[in-house]
Order: structure tokens, then sequence, then C-alpha cells
């Protein structure tokens, strides 16, 4: 497939990061049916459904995904706790793996000013910071995270302000970000190579955010990556839904790259025995809809979303 996108196949492997969450005790919200893989054979199955709230669980994570994948560079989703300990976990990170590039997504959640304040000294630890703050008195999440820009001097990242071409054209013209992440989901396959090919040719950088996905779309992430320019080294949740082996050959992270299948197609088979098993799994759901306030309440009493408000910060 990725030989028929754009310019063509450019690389065989695909450089990813290890994408690292907070996750908070399943045992509090039972009723949700969290899955138990406390007798799971592998440490990593084992750990991601426990709590991980404190720097060293993150840095404990961090380890456990670079021995079964061989991840290099890590992202810490933020807007969890207040932002001075979530920067106080990227330091132990980049401590953990000084080679390493550190990144952390806050989802918007800082103000432009604490988003300043928690990242000015922060040059030699991060690689990029994903959209820092959001919109503020005013002004849009463009016009902001071009102030945050022009005050820190560090890349920007974004799969909030630049999600179709129309914002991408506002993002551009106020150079508010530096790295587009263009989500394969958001823009399709044809769309995320051809917005890696116009980002090469003005000299910024392409990479791809990642939605909670399955082996099927983890081998269109391939594809898409193999894509033209130097991309950075690309997201991916599929760690954290490892394990339901929908397909037969699902494409292997190894040493911290994504294969690029070389059969047709995709290059992938179906296991359509647990395609239907999932399927099955999914229309006994009550509901197909997002919420994740019925899951946070049970953590804080009457939990509201609110943009600007780290999640367990109330």
């Amino acid at each position: 497939m990725c030989e028929l996108l754009g310019e063509g196949k450019q690389r065989d492997k695909i450089e990813t990061l290890g994408y690292l969450f907070y996750v908070s005790n399943k045992e509090k919200a039972k009723n949700l049916q969290y899955l138990d893989e406390s007798n799971s054979t592998d440490h990593w199955f084992r750990m991601r459904r426990n709590e991980i709230l404190t720097a060293d669980k993150i840095v404990e994570q961090a380890v456990a995904l670079q021995e079964k994948y061989g991840f290099k560079n890590f992202k810490l989703k933020g807007g969890v706790l207040e932002g001075t300990k979530e920067m106080y976990a990227i330091r132990v990170l980049k401590k953990q793996f000084p080679d390493g590039r550190i990144n952390i997504d806050p989802n918007g959640a800082w103000s432009l000013n604490e988003a300043i304040d928690l990242c000015k000294d922060m040059k030699d630890i991060l690689t990029y910071v994903e959209d820092p703050c959001g919109p503020e008195s005013g002004y849009s999440s463009r016009e902001i995270m071009c102030e945050f820009k022009n005050a820190t001097n560090l890349s920007v990242a974004t799969n909030m302000i630049a999600t179709d071409w129309r914002q991408f054209y506002h993002a551009a013209s106020l150079k508010s970000v530096d790295i587009v992440l263009a989500d394969p989901h958001f823009w399709g396959m044809n769309g995320s190579v051809r917005m890696a090919q116009i980002l090469n040719d003005w000299g910024l950088t392409w990479g791809a955010h990642s939605n909670n996905h399955f082996d099927i779309t983890l081998t269109v992430f391939a594809h898409v990556a193999a894509a033209p320019g130097k991309p950075t080294a690309i997201d991916t949740h599929w760690i954290w839904q490892d394990g339901q082996n929908l397909c037969e050959n699902t494409p292997q992270t190894k040493d911290g790259y994504l294969e690029v299948p070389k059969k047709p197609g995709l290059g992938i088979k179906l296991n359509m025995e647990k395609v239907m098993e999932a399927n099955a799994l999914y229309n006994k759901l009550e509901s197909h809809d997002r919420d994740d306030a019925m899951a946070m309440q049970y953590l804080i009493p009457d939990w509201k979303f609110d943009p600007k408000r780290s999640a367990l910060v109330r």
C-alpha cells in the first residue's frame, strides 16, 4: 500500500516512541469491568493494568516498554497531575534515558503563563512539547501557542489545532507549530501522506498522533509513516492493546522500530475468529459513546471536564 501513496515507500521500518500514561486504581471503578491481567506471564501486560501515578512508576513503565519493544524515545501523556509533578517525572525520565528524546503532551491543560514557567528551563530535556496550552483571554490556541514558542524557543507539536487543512493554514500562518501529528484516523491515508509531503517541502516535521487502536490501524500507521521527509518518532497506543491478536501477522516493533509489511495490500491477514469475538464484545456494551466523566466520577465525585484543568486536579 505505501508504494501507492505520495512518492512511494521511503523506508522499511518506522521509528516509534513509548507512549507513557498515568493509570489510576481500576479497583475504584469495579462496575466498569476493566481488564485484569494480573495472571499474565508478560511483565508489561501485568504492569499496564496497575496504578501508575508517581514519577518512579512512570520510569518503571518506560523501562518495561524498552525491554519489550526496544523504545529509545518516550512521550508522557500529561494534563493529569499538577504540572510541576509531571515535569519532575520528565526530568527523572531524562535521567534514566539520557540519550532518549523525551516529550510531554498535557492536551492544552496549562495556561500560557504556567506552560512558560514549566517549560522555559527544559530545552536540554524536552525534544518537543505537544499542545502545552489552549485558548484563553479571547485568543485562540494558535495565537497562544505562538506566544509560547516565542517565550520558550521550544519545538511545539500538535494534534489539536491543525486537524484539518483549514486549521493547518492558520497554524502555519501564525507559525504556531513545528510538528504536525497527522493521525490517519483524522486525515485518512492520503491526507496523512500529503501532509508529510508539504511539511517536508516547508522544512517542518511530520508525525502521527495515535488514538486507541488495534492491529489493523497499527499497520496503517506503518504504511503512512513510510512517507517522505524525516518524521519524528510516531505515537502508538497499540502497546496498550497489544495481545488482542486481531491479525495473524501483526507488524512487530523491535528495537523501537515498527516494521513496514512487505506483502500485498496492507500486508496483514485477519484472524476472523478474533475479529468476530471483539465485535460480539462491542455489541454487548450498553453504550458506544465515550464518557470520560463517568469513569472520573469514581475517583472524584461530581467530576466534570474542564479543558483548563488537569484531570486529577480539582
